[in-house]
């Protein structure tokens, strides 16, 4: 649903298809978005605002967002989201995520919006 004039909706959508190949497939997932200021999840009928992060996905899930993106009356620019994932198999204690090389448990995936005139 539109949050009003000035506003847009954006999908955004999220899958790690190299968590569901053979011998992952027992770890799960969770996302969150991060949004620039001014940007929101969307409502829903309802009124009430959609999700901005999952947790316990399964490893061959996706994870899908509705943005509210504003409409700006200067010239066209990109804004820059960000996807924060973290892996970790549900039979390990909680808090104990699979890390990167460097040692950072977090992936992070950038998501980029064009605003421009209303």
């Amino acid at each position: 649903m539109h949050r009003g004039y000035g506003y847009r909706d954006a999908n955004v959508r999220i899958a790690l298809p190299a968590l569901a190949t053979p011998g992952n497939t027992c770890l799960t997932w969770s996302v969150e978005l991060i949004l620039p200021p001014d940007f929101g999840a969307a409502l829903d009928d309802e009124g009430d605002a959609g999700a901005t992060s999952f947790t316990d996905l399964a490893a061959t899930a996706s994870a899908a967002f509705v943005v509210t993106v504003p409409l700006r009356r200067e010239n066209e620019h990109q804004e820059r989201a960000w996807l924060r994932v973290k892996v970790r198999n549900p039979t390990d204690d909680p808090g104990i995520t699979l890390v990167r090389a460097d040692g950072s448990p977090l992936w992070l995936y950038p998501v980029t919006f064009k605003v421009g005139y209303y």
